[in-house]
């Protein structure tokens, strides 16, 4: 328990002592660059301003394609997710699981990698370059294997398990709100039934994916009327056939 009671305390100061390292980069973009923005900061050309001109002028970026993270280059030693809407979590995990810096924006979905050492979390876009600037110039901080434990699939279970384990008390909340919840679900198939669940879907924003009714509507249609052409050609090839024998 004293090991583990110290490991936790060095990876605290660890911590801190990133975060403090950053936030004297911060301080110091924040005197030397006050006005310039994250494109002038990174040397970037400004962004464009209409589909147009971004056709005339695509953004100047590379994509390389898929990669196995066992293939990444040793050199490539930061990891940068700006993202809050896709699912890139899971590369993030692998970039900490390689001793990669990450730096990743400070949300809900990043929480989990807050207690890494070579994870950075920002809120605001000079944060950002703050943290770009100093991992690009430093090295990530020593991990340990037991510093990664969370990462494992064995901890990531348990985890499931603590999150999915009911009380008395969720269990009585549950069968008091069964019936209120049965009622929604025959409501909601009610409403989403039919020509008048596309239409509503249609006015809620469903875009061609709307017409749902009508798609399998037109789908077993398209399936019988195919069922009945191969049931017409066997019927003429019968009546070829007793023209045949009749000659």
């Amino acid at each position: 328990k004293r090991k583990r009671k110290r490991k936790r305390k060095k990876r605290a100061r660890e911590r801190r002592q990133v975060n403090l390292n950053i936030k004297k980069k911060l301080k110091e973009l924040k005197e030397s660059n006050a006005n310039m923005t994250i494109a002038e900061f990174l040397s970037l050309p400004p962004p464009p301003r209409t589909f147009h001109e971004f056709r005339r002028t695509p953004v100047p970026a590379r994509f390389h394609g898929r990669l196995d993270h066992s293939s990444v280059p040793a050199e490539c030693a930061v990891y940068v997710n700006p993202s809050v809407s896709e699912v890139l979590c899971t590369t993030a995990a692998e970039a900490i699981a390689m001793r990669k810096w990450a730096i990743v924006r400070s949300h809900p979905s990043n929480e989990f990698f807050a207690q890494f050492p070579n994870a950075v979390l920002y809120r605001t876009p000079l944060e950002f370059c703050a943290a770009l600037s100093w991992c690009l110039t430093n090295p990530p901080p020593a991990v340990a294997p037991e510093d990664l434990e969370p990462l494992t699939w064995r901890s990531a279970t348990k985890r499931l398990v603590s999150s999915a384990r009911l009380t008395a008390d969720d269990a009585r909340d549950l069968e008091a709100n069964a019936a209120a919840d049965r009622r929604a679900s025959a409501f909601f198939e009610r409403v989403g039934d039919g020509a008048t669940g596309d239409v509503i879907r249609r006015v809620l924003g469903g875009g061609v994916v709307s017409g749902q009714v009508k798609f399998e509507r037109d789908k077993k249609m398209t399936t019988l009327g195919t069922a009945k052409i191969d049931e017409k050609e066997e019927d003429d090839d019968d009546d070829d056939n007793d023209d045949n024998d009749d000659d």
